[in-house]
């Protein structure tokens, strides 16, 4: 879903449940968005202090967590494609 700021025209059609979902799901939107935006600069301020030649020579358990992080976003990824509605 992308989030729109482009005034519905059926807004006055809709019940008052209808106008409540809608404006739920774009609260929704926004604090899903706050909270990826907000885990991905604590992650990018953390990396810095990330000792790379640590990583490289036997923290294992850190390299395989920052595997398992990839594999997590990735499937964060794949289930928000899944979820987009189809153009038909």
């Amino acid at each position: 879903m992308v989030l729109s700021l482009r005034r519905d025209p059926f807004w006055d059609l809709d019940g008052r449940s209808a106008r409540r979902e809608r404006v739920l799901r774009r609260m929704l939107v926004v604090v899903v968005a706050a909270l990826a935006a907000t885990l991905l600069a604590m992650i990018l301020g953390r990396l810095t202090s990330v000792d790379a030649h640590a990583l490289m020579t036997g923290y294992r358990t850190a390299l395989i967590g920052a595997l398992l992080a990839d594999v997590a976003a990735c499937l964060l990824l794949v289930v928000g494609r899944l979820r987009e509605p189809t153009a038909d």
